[in-house]
């Protein structure tokens, strides 16, 4: 009888370590795909990524554009400072994220767009901006300087 009542305290102890082993390492598990979703790449995300990257070569647009419309305004603005707009794989890009984003935004239920496929269309569009506004021999006529004022 002595030798039951010894054993419950390690018994208690050993159970309750065991408890915390486990309560630890679901917290663990939830915390981790916490942080996987919050970082998965959603069309709006990507939208923001490609309007910050454009923005900062001086191509932009107000929140209030609709995709549909920025599509329009980034090529009118494209072509008035290189005389060429975007084409290809780039507007293919271009114009896919636009409507992930509209169908997100404005349809009741949308298809999920894969990450990986957002980030390709943001990086296409972005490389091809980019190759535009450097090549200068597609700039002959066009301004070498943003416009100021409306």
């Amino acid at each position: 009888m002595q030798d039951e009542a010894d054993n419950r305290p390690t018994l208690a102890i050993a159970l309750g370590a065991a408890v915390a082993i486990v309560a630890a390492g679901l917290m663990v598990l939830l915390l981790r795909r916490r942080v996987t979703q919050r970082d998965e790449l959603v069309p709006e995300r990507a939208w923001r990524h490609l309007r910050h990257q454009l923005a900062g070569q001086g191509l932009d647009w107000t929140d209030a554009t609709t995709p549909r419309v920025a599509v329009e305004a980034l090529q009118r603005m494209l072509a008035e400072r290189t005389g060429h707009v975007l084409d290809g794989p780039a507007l293919e890009a271009l114009t896919a994220l636009a409507r992930a984003v509209e169908t997100e935004r404005y349809a009741p239920s949308w298809n999920r767009v894969p990450s990986g496929e957002l980030e390709r269309w943001v990086d296409q569009v972005v490389d091809a901006v980019r190759r535009g506004l450097n090549d200068r021999s597609r700039r002959a006529g066009a301004p070498n300087a943003p416009r100021t004022g409306p």
